[in-house]
């Protein structure tokens, strides 16, 4: 969102000094100030129509793309937040260490250790509904089960 008005802004600066070096002189007149204006917002959205066309490209867009729910399964990740019901907010990482995504969980049904905290290190169990996960704390007797029940995660690639 920041890099529209920074590039209206640059290329209208450019498009100041460009008048400055061909009429000796800064516009003074709201025509020149019009013109200035309306060069700077055309090109800026030029600009950002043709970089947005590369998007594919970009490792950020690739990343989130393979990311699908699925793939979380058999990570592990840290308690950012206990929300209110249960719920908790985990961030994860993905397979590259990168890029982290925060999805939301609660503890899996056969769980003994209940209490949660902010901080905890925590293995993600099953996929329960869009964007909801349960968990089980790291270092406890549920993980072992849970690792027991569940098959290997499988490689991401």
């Amino acid at each position: 969102m920041g890099i529209y008005p920074f590039a209206i802004g640059t290329i209208g600066w450019g498009v100041n000094l460009f008048w400055y070096w061909y009429f000796g002189a800064y516009p003074t007149s709201s025509l020149g100030w019009l013109i200035v204006r309306l060069s700077g917002l055309i090109v800026a959205r030029i600009l950002i129509f043709i970089a947005g066309r590369f998007r594919g490209l970009l490792r950020t867009h690739t990343v989130a793309q393979e990311m699908i729910p699925e793939r979380f399964i058999g990570m592990k990740g840290d308690i950012l937040a206990i929300l209110g019901n249960g719920t908790s907010e985990v961030a994860v990482y993905d397979s590259v260490g990168k890029c982290l995504v925060q999805i939301y969980c609660i503890l899996w049904e056969n769980a003994t250790d209940r209490i949660l905290k902010v901080g905890d290190l925590v293995y993600i169990v099953d996929l329960i509904a869009p964007r909801r996960y349960s968990i089980v704390k790291c270092d406890s007797e549920d993980f072992l089960r849970a690792i027991a029940i569940l098959p290997p995660p499988r490689d991401p690639q």
